[in-house]
């Protein structure tokens, strides 16, 4: 990414090879040091300047604008923010110029980043921007909403049943500031605990900690179970058998863990060793996305086809086990 921003600025601005430099973690302290004092115009790795700074904060006040690409990751600890706060305390009266294609789903999201980057002016461009255009190719958009089926909601509540008395605990203690359960996600207990880390000196007890982590992983695995019921076996299996410490060794030994593998292997058919080949067929049954998925692929297929035309799909997915269901059932079809 780093090479392709000095490429796009020497075509189009034709900034002078001697004045720029390309600095990232593979270059030398001291040769990163000897740039800064002698060159312009920088193409950086976030997370390299920030380190730069912490050890040295004499250029800093040198700097007069700031791009950032990807703008929108400008929030909690990110290194965008950190380069932006120490560039402030060390007195540097710069601009900032961030740059980003997915800003946020909500204005919240959208709100966090605008006060991480002391955003006064924003300029947006969508798709029917005669700038934006001749980037786009035409698309038809269409969602499709899967409901969650009997077999999914029965292990989401179950899950949330175990996590109760996890976040009562937690909520005990101060630790998490946040109301509810059943949107809660893995990433605001992380969040939840960098808080309190912070609140507390950087100090964390054991006992707190192993409840964050009980928690994390307790609501991991519920996010898992919008998914498919198979990713949970596959994360059911990994908990069980790879060594845990704590509350999460307890967890692994409870009635309700039992209990919750009981829910699983029935609805994937199996138990939690069976391979994801051996179960596919009920576990298909099981995960309507699988289900709709196979069907909006041959219609698509079966389309193109009647048209004597040639096509090509891509199936994004977030999560690597759900990545090998999806592989599994359209070799089925080959």
């Amino acid at each position: 990414l780093v090479n392709q921003q000095v490429q796009a600025c020497y075509k189009i601005m034709g900034l002078p090879a001697e004045a720029t430099a390309v600095l990232t973690g593979k270059l030398s302290r001291e040769k990163r040091l000897e740039y800064w004092k002698q060159r312009r115009v920088f193409y950086c790795t976030p997370q390299t300047v920030q380190k730069d700074l912490m050890e040295s904060d004499e250029f800093a006040n040198r700097v007069v604008c700031l791009v950032l690409d990807e703008a929108h990751k400008a929030t909690g600890d990110y290194a965008y923010v950190k380069v932006i706060e120490q560039l402030e305390a060390a007195g540097a009266k710069f601009r900032i110029v961030g740059l980003s294609a997915t800003p946020g789903t909500s204005i919240k999201a959208i709100q966090q980043v605008v006060h991480a980057l002391r955003s006064h002016c924003i300029e947006a461009r969508h798709e029917l921007d005669p700038s934006v255009q001749p980037y786009l190719h035409e698309k038809i958009s269409e969602i499709v909403i899967v409901p969650r089926n009997d077999s999914q909601r029965q292990v989401e509540r179950h899950l949330t049943n175990m996590l109760t008395p996890v976040l009562e605990q937690l909520r005990q203690w101060g630790a998490i500031r946040l109301n509810g359960n059943m949107t809660l996600t893995p990433f605001q207990i992380f969040q939840a605990k960098n808080d309190f880390a912070q609140r507390h000196h950087g100090q964390v007890p054991g006992n707190i900690s192993s409840l964050y982590a009980v928690a994390h992983k307790l609501v991991e695995i519920r996010n898992d179970a919008h998914q498919s019921l198979g990713v949970v076996r596959t994360k059911l299996y990994r908990l069980r058998n790879e060594p845990q410490r704590g509350m999460l060794s307890t967890l692994v030994k409870s009635k309700q863990f039992q209990e919750l593998i009981d829910l699983v292997q029935a609805a994937t058919g199996g138990d939690l060793e069976t391979s994801l080949s051996q179960q596919h067929g009920s576990s298909r049954r099981n995960n309507p996305k699988l289900t709709k998925l196979a069907e909006l692929l041959q219609e698509h297929f079966c389309r193109a086809d009647a048209c004597g035309k040639s096509s090509r799909v891509i199936v994004f997915s977030q999560f690597r086990d759900s990545v090998a269901e999806i592989v599994l059932l359209l070799r089925t079809y080959e």
